[in-house]
């Protein structure tokens, strides 16, 4: 299954990620950055992160993965 199939909220946990998304997007609750550093951050992390699991490093669970993606964006907000 290829990023563009896994993308679209169709399972009720993507949903929910794309409402929380839109909601603090809507809400301005995330400082400025540079739009086209910070997607190109993004994509290196789930890149990384996917890279280590599909090699079997076991120190990098689903659940860290999605930790560590959270922890970034988190760290965007102002």
């Amino acid at each position: 299954m290829s990023l563009i199939d896994r993308a679209p909220p169709a399972t009720p946990d993507s949903l929910r990620n794309w409402r929380l998304w839109t909601e603090c997007w809507a809400r301005g609750e995330f400082r400025t950055v540079d739009a086209p550093n910070t997607a190109l951050l993004i994509v290196a992390l789930l890149d990384g992160l996917g890279l280590q699991a599909v090699i079997g490093d076991s120190t990098v669970t689903v659940s860290k993965a999605r930790a560590i993606l959270n922890d970034y964006v988190g760290s965007l907000r102002s």
